[in-house]
């Protein structure tokens, strides 16, 4: 990745988070060759505070790993830790999935539920531009 001052330093621009964007060196490259202009960088910039904002990095993270796997491939999560998923929950990207069995120990389940990555869900990575899913 580099760090871009969507602002020029020349230009004045100066290193302060506002001004500042990470781009993969291929957008960099666009942008100095007048391919991508500043509005668009702003914007971009917008779109990923909002997703930074609206999932934690654990969703993220999770989200990223399932759609790395086979479809109905789930991992291990344990039931009192939901609130930890619960915007990707929310929003139909991510599902739980109980196997049925429960064992309780001090009154928590000890056995795990599985967290699945829905067909939005990877609707959602694929539009990140990951990978092709």
């Amino acid at each position: 990745m580099d760090i871009h001052h969507i602002v020029f330093v020349e230009d004045g621009g100066q290193d302060v988070y506002e001004n500042l964007i990470a781009l993969c060196p291929n957008c960099h490259r666009l942008v100095h060759d007048g391919k991508i202009d500043k509005k668009s960088l702003r914007i971009y910039k917008a779109n990923l505070q909002y997703l930074h904002d609206k999932y934690s990095n654990a969703e993220m993270d999770i989200l990223f790993d399932l759609a790395t796997k086979p479809l109905g491939h789930g991992l291990p999560w344990t039931p009192h830790l939901t609130i930890l998923i619960k915007r990707a929950l929310d929003s139909g990207l991510l599902e739980l999935h109980d196997p049925g069995a429960r064992v309780f120990m001090a009154n928590v389940r000890a056995n795990p539920v599985y967290v699945l990555i829905t067909p939005k869900g990877r609707q959602f990575v694929s539009d990140l531009g990951e990978r092709e899913l």
